[in-house]
């Protein structure tokens, strides 16, 4: 997420672009939203991204996997209200194959 704000920050005072967008696919989507919402983009795509990253770690190893990695990364990585209170333009992507 640190990254992803220095680029940002970047972009609107070294470049100084008036208008700037993000695209997040997997993980990268909850990034793409964090940074939507704190910096009031323009655009999010939000491509095949996860709601909670601890939940796919619960959903994928087991629930011991959700808990160590809150633990251990101390990451709060839910994405659900970034993206709705992000006052950009929204689009969402998803693959019906994906189970």
């Amino acid at each position: 997420k640190q990254d992803a704000e220095s680029i940002v920050e970047y972009l609107k005072t070294t470049r100084q672009l008036e208008k700037i967008g993000a695209h997040g696919e997997s993980m990268g989507g909850a990034v793409a939203t964090h940074i939507a919402n704190k910096h009031q983009l323009d655009f999010l795509f939000a491509d095949r991204t996860f709601a909670d990253l601890s939940d796919v770690a619960k959903y994928t190893v087991g629930s011991f996997a959700k808990k160590g990695l809150k633990w251990l990364t101390c990451w709060i990585m839910e994405s659900t209200n970034d993206y709705l209170e992000a006052p950009s333009y929204k689009v969402l992507g998803c693959d019906p194959a994906d189970a």
